[in-house]
């Protein structure tokens, strides 16, 4: 039996509640996020001595990543044209919004962390 011919069973009133209660817990940590993303951006960066300190991480962080990024760049793109084909024999059959899972699988292998990286240095007074 393969993953395509697999079928789930239905859904009873406990897995939606479950799956409704994620779903919310999931917004409610995004807007908790939100709010603490402000705050650390309100704060004050410091003395001009700590700012400059800040400022030369950030530049060679970046220089860090930007080189992670190019050495990554070839592996990455292989390994999303591999899902992309892997996930489009399984969903070959798929109809209306599923025909673009292979494509959104393909996509999610590319999410930088590049913001997670800003917000890291931010918080420390060079953003």
């Amino acid at each position: 039996m393969g993953e395509a011919t697999l079928t789930l069973p239905p859904f009873g009133p406990a897995d939606w509640a479950v799956l409704w209660i994620v779903f919310i817990s999931g917004w409610v940590a995004l807007g908790y996020g939100a709010i603490l993303v402000r705050h650390v951006l309100k704060q004050d960066a410091g003395p001009p001595a700590m700012v400059h300190v800040a400022q030369a991480i950030e530049r060679g962080s970046m220089a860090y990543l930007g080189r992670q990024v190019r050495t990554m760049l070839p592996f990455v793109v292989v390994m999303a044209f591999g899902l992309y084909l892997i996930f489009r024999q399984v969903h070959a059959d798929a109809e209306g919004a599923l025909t673009y899972v292979p494509l959104g699988v393909a996509l999610a292998f590319f999410r930088p962390g590049w913001r997670r990286a800003w917000l890291t240095l931010a918080g420390n007074g060079s953003g």
